[in-house]
């Protein structure tokens, strides 16, 4: 099923004739790669009152683009808990409203990136996902898409972690 959610989230995107639920802003982003066209991803800045529509086209995002996502825990922790992990993969206007966000509610300061980086990495890591022979990454083929995506450095190291993703 992921990205898709069977349970309502933070994230839902609306497509040309179906919606669905995200567990996070990278799920979204993959599932708006995955079913194509246009859709709109529902969400809110920092999980808090501030509701934004992010325009996607065929995985290319058209608007909002100068947001930052914030990756709380690093991904080869992110199955210690993956709700956890997903429900603070979450846009921020800035680096400062994370670290302010951080700080207020006692959480981990992980990794800004860049909503277009985020994007690329969704389009990369889901997009074959709906093909008949995808099967999980390996370590190894995960490590490599984070690479392809820019993502790179101690934080998205998953050699610590052993299996698939």
């Amino acid at each position: 099923m992921h990205p898709f959610s069977l349970t309502p989230t933070l994230n839902w995107i609306q497509g040309e004739q179906h919606s669905w639920w995200a567990p996070c802003l990278w799920c979204a982003l993959g599932v708006a790669a995955l079913v194509g066209g246009e859709t709109f991803i529902h969400t809110r800045i920092a999980a808090a009152s501030e509701p934004i529509v992010l325009i996607v086209a065929d995985g290319e995002l058209l608007d909002h683009t100068d947001l930052v996502v914030h990756f709380a825990i690093p991904p080869s922790r992110a199955w210690n808990n993956v709700h956890q992990h997903c429900a603070l993969v979450l846009p921020f206007h800035s680096a400062a409203q994370i670290d302010a966000w951080c700080q207020r509610h006692n959480q981990p300061k992980g990794q800004p990136v860049p909503i277009q980086q985020v994007a690329a990495l969704a389009r990369i890591w889901y997009g074959q996902h709906a093909r008949p022979d995808w099967r999980k990454w390996t370590v190894a083929e995960a490590q490599s898409i984070f690479a392809q995506a820019g993502l790179t450095g101690p934080f998205w190291d998953l050699q610590q972690r052993a299996g698939q993703f």
